[in-house]
């Protein structure tokens, strides 16, 4: 049930909406009219399987941003969504969607090609209609809020669930082909993982099912890692336990050194704590190193603490 009171009914007016929101009903038909001048497109250097590329992300403006954020907490988030949906939902995170893949004989990790790309402004609109009864006119007004040249941008907050209610239908089929194999699946955005004996005969019928609904595995990201070698889950290593993995762990030695290094700043000292946070969520052991580090470096509380400045 939602938080709001507001949506105990269906979003038939503009009106209402502004209401569900706490935003003015003509701010809202503004920002809408102009989203597509909104955004300010850029490249992000990302570091991938050990390997530096370059990420687009379209960048919304911050007051679209704000009323995005606003669109995700008071709409999206409402929503729940099956357990094996761990990206962009609440309670959801990498170790979630990797733990169901500990101790596997065979893992499998697809990649959906373009996901954001893919999902159009027809299907998002779709998604206002079918799962907040919304009207027409504030279907279509909440689709130009949160699209960007017919298609989900990259770097807005309502861009993950979205997609994950567009593909809802797929995976929901294919979670139940996967149990009745006796397989586990597992979706983390764009990354679908499945695992068990056989996993890799679900291949097909993963990239069978996205085809139907306009969606492509990436062809050169499909892995298929026996017990034997490295099984890698979103970041973590399964074979045993759920550990960090190796490209995970170079990252945060990256941005630790950066942070604490002379030319560190309190961004930099922030996103590396982030970072060991999300380490020691999954193995304490594993981020007590970098934990040592940052403190005997800055001390435990923020950098200008630290260091009297």
């Amino acid at each position: 049930m939602s938080r709001w009171p507001p949506l105990d009914r269906p979003l038939v007016s503009v009106r209402h909406l502004g209401a569900v929101l706490a935003l003015p009903p003509e701010r809202l038909q503004s920002l809408a009219g102009k989203a597509e001048d909104l955004y300010d497109p850029f490249m992000l250097p990302q570091l991938k399987n050990g390997r530096w590329k370059e990420r687009p992300i379209d960048n919304p403006d911050e007051e679209l941003k704000a009323v995005q954020k606003r669109i995700k907490e008071r709409l999206l988030d409402t929503l729940v969504f099956p357990p094996f949906m761990c990206g962009g939902v609440r309670k959801g995170s990498t170790q979630a969607n990797a733990r169901p893949h500990v101790r596997q004989p065979e893992v499998v990790a697809l990649d959906i090609k373009n996901f954001f790309g893919h999902v159009s402004n027809l299907q998002v609109a779709k998604v206002w209609h079918e799962h907040f009864n919304a009207s027409n006119e504030v279907a279509w007004l909440l689709t130009r809020l949160t699209t960007y040249r017919g298609h989900l941008p990259q770097g807005a907050p309502t861009s993950t669930a979205l997609a994950n209610l567009v593909i809802l239908p797929v995976v929901k089929g294919l979670a139940l082909l996967c149990r009745v194999r006796g397989v586990n699946l597992t979706i983390y955005v764009d990354d679908i993982t499945v695992s068990g004996r056989g996993a890799r005969q679900a291949i097909p019928i993963v990239a069978n099912a996205l085809s139907a609904k306009g969606f492509k595995l990436a062809r050169n990201k499909v892995k298929i890692m026996p017990a034997n070698a490295r099984q890698e889950v979103t970041g973590h290593t399964v074979n045993r336990k759920l550990s960090n993995g190796r490209e995970l762990l170079a990252r945060a030695r990256q941005e630790t050194l950066r942070a604490i290094g002379p030319e560190g700043t309190e961004r930099d000292l922030q996103r590396a704590r982030g970072l060991l946070a999300h380490i020691c969520g999954t193995s304490a052991s594993q981020g007590a190193w970098l934990k040592r580090r940052i403190e005997h470096a800055v001390g435990p509380g923020p950098r200008a603490q630290a260091t009297g400045t």
